[in-house]
């Protein structure tokens, strides 16, 4: 990652290791770890399928390194760190399942809006640099996320009837 940013590559670099650190610790830790908190079925269905959709956006961002020649790089995410911090400090403090479930759901929409945002600021960088594949890549991971996010909803709405 360029100490400098200078241009929209070196700023595509910065935001690039930003959601590798994001992809890369939702499907290791986050994702499997909420998939043992969750007691609703269709939630964490919803998870599984996304937890399978995360690992490929692991790759696509690695291979979007490499479409601008640099090597995978992940920084620590703070926005992100906010978002699982915040999860856990509430999430043992919920008594009701359905409610947890809930709370669950919560933090998987937020993290979803991040991700869905953070995608979209690396496509208008990926067409000024006009390098198809990466816009390929990062289009791909968009379209999972904004399904995600859409299913996360659905399922949310449902929790607590």
């Amino acid at each position: 990652m360029p100490l400098t940013v200078s241009n929209p590559r070196d700023l595509l670099l910065v935001e690039l290791a930003d959601i590798l650190f994001v992809e890369r610790m939702l499907s290791f830790e986050v994702i499997p770890e909420l998939q043992k908190q969750v007691s609703d079925p269709e939630l964490g269905g919803a998870l599984a399928e996304h937890l399978e959709q995360t690992k490929r956006h692991v790759a696509n961002v690695e291979a979007a390194f490499a479409t601008v020649g640099a090597e995978p790089s992940s920084q620590l995410s703070r926005p992100f760190d906010g978002l699982k911090e915040q999860h856990s400090k509430i999430a043992g403090s919920v008594k009701s399942p359905a409610l947890a479930d809930l709370w669950h759901a919560a933090a998987a929409i937020h993290t979803e809006h991040y991700e869905i945002a953070a995608y979209r600021h690396l496509l208008v960088l990926a067409a000024q640099l006009g390098i198809e594949e990466l816009e390929r890549l990062l289009a791909e991971n968009l379209r999972d996320e904004e399904e995600a996010l859409e299913r996360l909803e659905q399922v949310a709405g449902a929790v607590l009837r």
